[in-house]
């Protein structure tokens, strides 16, 4: 199976909508460049800002069929019609941890958010930020699209989405990947099936890091609340968890799933033969500012199992339950055992 890969306006046009009047000056200079003339030519109107780019893209992929065909005017006629935007998300989502967060999502575009978007919208259009995304943003995730084709024209895809839907326990037999400038330096789930990666230029991007996206943000979605709030207690029993949780939630601004994901993340490209244990250790050991131990520490479990994993939400709350994770063994194993690789 191919890996689609696709350019979506809409989902650009977004993240503007919420970078466009504070976006500081990130490392990308294509980036920073449109979004400084966008800002030019609008002024005040987007200084209230936007919620996440990254939830409200994902309501946008389950409401609208084709994204990468949509213009401004579908997003703006979606937003007006709020009321059935609201009614098929919600037949869509089923799993609790992306309700608890895509439901109250929901609840304010209803009490007047979609109002602020058609008035975002309208102000993108009258920037002409489709001719500019045309011009600007299109060439270069035409050419991001055209290095992830020619680098992974022969990878066995197939292979991971095997043991990503024996982690998840459901189907999941396609990768679509939308490809974003002006969503860097994020990349995000937008459904079971499709995700939004973000420019990158990194040597090990093209190498093993963009399946490690595929394998991050295809588990994404997968906890249950009984799951993260036995991970909640369990991160709040120690001062050392609680900080790097505080950070992780805080400051990275990530979720109480993430630590699962990323250990889901290292199983998938591990069991793959697409990275050592010893790679994936000395590359991630620092990811996230540090502020995921139990990361890696659940990862080294996962390699000890002799059957592939399957279930990966019920084997995690096992593990909790018969209490194989431990605070002292996640301490010293980030502090001692996991330096052997440097």
């Amino acid at each position: 199976m191919k890996i689609n890969f696709k350019a979506a306006m809409i989902f650009d046009a977004i993240c503007a909508c919420c970078l466009i009047y504070n976006h500081g000056n990130s490392d990308n200079v294509a980036q920073n460049e449109c979004l400084n003339i966008l800002k030019e030519r609008t002024g005040e109107i987007f200084k209230e800002g936007a919620p996440s780019y990254s939830m409200m893209c994902g309501i946008v992929a389950g409401y609208i069929s084709d994204p990468s065909c949509a213009t401004l005017d579908d997003l703006y006629l979606m937003f007006q019609s709020i009321s059935d935007v609201d009614a098929v998300i919600r037949s869509k989502v089923k799993n609790e941890f992306r309700q608890s967060h895509t439901f109250p999502a929901l609840d304010r575009l209803k009490n007047g958010g979609a109002e602020k978007y058609c008035e975002y919208i309208t102000a993108l259009k009258a920037a002409g930020f489709e001719e500019l995304w045309r011009e600007k943003v299109l060439p270069i995730e035409q050419e991001q699209i055209s290095k992830l084709q020619k680098n992974f024209e022969f990878a066995d895809v197939d292979a991971m989405l095997k043991t990503i839907s024996d982690l998840k326990g459901c189907a999941c037999d396609s990768v679509t990947t939308y490809v974003s400038l002006l969503s860097y330096p994020v990349s995000f789930t937008l459904d079971e099936t499709s995700f939004l990666g973000t420019i990158c230029d990194h040597e090990d991007f093209y190498k093993d890091g963009f399946l490690s996206l595929i394998a991050h943000e295809h588990m994404h979605g997968f906890a249950s609340t009984e799951l993260t709030e036995i991970y909640v207690k369990f991160m709040n029993s120690s001062r050392y968890l609680r900080s790097t949780h505080k950070s992780l939630i805080e400051n990275m601004r990530s979720g109480d799933e993430e630590e699962f994901v990323m250990a889901a993340e290292y199983y998938i490209v591990w069991r793959n033969k697409i990275m050592s244990k010893e790679e994936i250790v000395k590359r991630n050991y620092h990811r996230y500012g540090g502020c995921v131990p139990m990361a890696l520490y659940i990862f080294d479990y996962m390699t000890k199992e002799q059957n592939p994993i399957e279930n990966y939400n019920q084997w995690l709350i096992n593990c909790f339950k018969n209490k194989v994770f431990t605070r002292r063994g996640c301490f010293f194993y980030n502090k001692f055992f996991i330096k052997i690789f440097y």
